[in-house]
This record gives structure tokens, sequence and C-alpha cells, in this order.
């Protein structure tokens, strides 16, 4: 942002609407977060024509304590066994997207994402009741819960409803939304898991872990892979060009969840991401 303090003064003409400058060798204007409320919205010229955030109008100091607080709780455990558990678990998910990558079947997937709902559940909660009890549903999750109710009224086991829910989740792009709607609920997941667990401690003591699981699930939708019916076709065949990469990847607020959780077009539209912010 310019400097707002002080600049040599320029005549200009006259506007009944603007304050007179007439006298004065330097302008000075106080930073936009020393006005009143109610004089917020009038703007220097020297200032962005737009409304500054909550995180912009917190003081930078909380801002880099905050920040350094949840960094510093992550490097208080890593290093330990318990991190290097969720770490391997992050890492069997990556290595199934990269195994997607060279045209691979997606089971491993699959696989690597029930072991990661299922770290850390109480004891009398499955993976199955967890996934039931998150996706609630809502405007933005209807598509998703329809896939839940759908699941719950067969008669698979639940390991095999945990995996085809991904199945469908992968069908629809909508598995690193699903995840950072999920990482949201923390009202939620405390009634379900245990301290330390990946999916309750994500955002805090797991956060680096977090970034890399995300990402590696956002690449899915570009990579675009499908198995093709057509046994004549080449590997280099099955590929279907890349799509539109993800346009934000901030967090949003609480209230804020993925719209591709409700995509009822089957479109690769991408939307916010709510990540924490780094």
């Amino acid at each position: 942002m310019p400097s707002c303090w002080a600049r040599p003064h320029i005549p200009i003409a006259s506007n009944e609407n603007e304050p007179s400058r007439a006298g004065h060798a330097f302008e000075i204007h106080p930073p936009n977060w020393a006005h009143s409320t109610a004089s917020r919205h009038v703007l220097c010229d020297c200032s962005p024509d737009r409304p500054e955030t909550a995180h912009e109008l917190m003081p930078r100091s909380r801002r880099s304590s905050d920040g350094q607080q949840i960094r510093a709780r992550e490097l208080s455990i890593v290093g330990l066994p318990i991190y290097a558990t969720k770490r391997t678990m992050v890492e069997a998910v990556v290595d199934a997207v990269a195994g997607i990558a060279r045209g691979e079947k997606p089971n491993a997937l699959f696989t690597a994402l029930a072991a990661l709902v299922s770290d850390g559940l109480k004891e009398d909660t499955s993976s199955w009741n967890m996934i039931r009890t998150v996706t609630a549903p809502g405007p933005a999750t209807k598509d998703v819960y329809s896939i839940v109710n759908k699941l719950d009224s067969n008669e698979k086991s639940e390991n095999s409803r945990v995996e085809q829910f991904f199945e469908e989740l992968f069908r629809e792009n909508s598995l690193d939304c699903w995840l950072c709607y999920v990482v949201l609920k923390e009202n939620v997941l405390r009634r379900l898991y245990t301290p330390g667990s990946f999916l309750l401690d994500a955002p805090t003591a797991y956060r680096t872990l977090l970034w890399r699981l995300v990402d590696a699930l956002a690449i899915i939708p570009v990579l675009e892979f499908r198995e093709c019916s057509h046994p004549h076709q080449t590997q280099s065949m099955l590929w279907s060009g890349p799509c539109r990469l993800p346009a934000d990847s901030r967090v949003p607020k609480s209230s804020s969840v993925p719209a591709r959780l409700s995509n009822s077009n089957h479109t690769h539209r991408r939307s916010r991401i709510p990540l924490p912010k780094r």
C-alpha cells in the first residue's frame, strides 16, 4: 500500500465533496485503523478502494504471535513417533495419487483415506459412523449427504461403505473439499476422536501434513484420469487434458463450505478450498 503519511501538495481543482487542502505543504492521512467506524469507508486518494478485512485490522504483532504459536505446536512434536505415524498415513495418500498419475487404479487411495479417517476414533465410533455424523444435511452438502444415505441403505459391511464413499467422492472430484469441510467441524470431531488424532488436530499440530494432503488430493481433478473401456487405446490417450486450477486456497469463514460438495451438474468447476492461512 502506498504511504499515506506525507506527500508534497499538488494543486488540483476544487471539489465540494473533498476536504480543503489550502495552506498545507503536506497532506497527513491517519492509517485506516485510526478512523472511526463511521468514517472508515471514506478513503483518501492514495488508499485502495476496498474495505479492510478483520485479519488485516488485527494488530500485526497479534497475527504474528498466533501463527508462531501454531507453528511452535507442530514443531514440538516433529520427530516424535506420533508425528511419524501421521506422516506415514499422509504419504500413503500421496503415493496413491502418484499411482493414479501413472495410470494405476485408485483403490489404494480409498484404502489410505479410510485409514486416515479411522485414526484416533473413539472405541464406540466406527469410520462409517464418523462419515454419517460429520456429513450433516445442508445446501452445500446435499449431494454428499445423498451418497451417504444411499450407502447406508445397502447391505455391505461398514468398511466397504467407507471405501465406496471415497470412490464416489473421487468420481465427483470432491475428495479435497470434503476433507477440508471436515477439519472445520472441530466441535463434532471432538465427540468422535481422541486427542492427538489426525483429523482433530490437522489444522494445528499437523498443519504441514494437512497442506501436503490437500495439495495431493487437489491434483486429481487436474489429472482427469479415468479408466478407459476401450482396450485398444494407449495409456497416453487416457488423459483428458488439464482442467481449471483452483482459484483460491484461503480459509473462508466457518459458515462457508466448498461448493463442489453440492455440484449437481457434475462439472469440474473448482471452488474455494478452506485451508488454514499459511
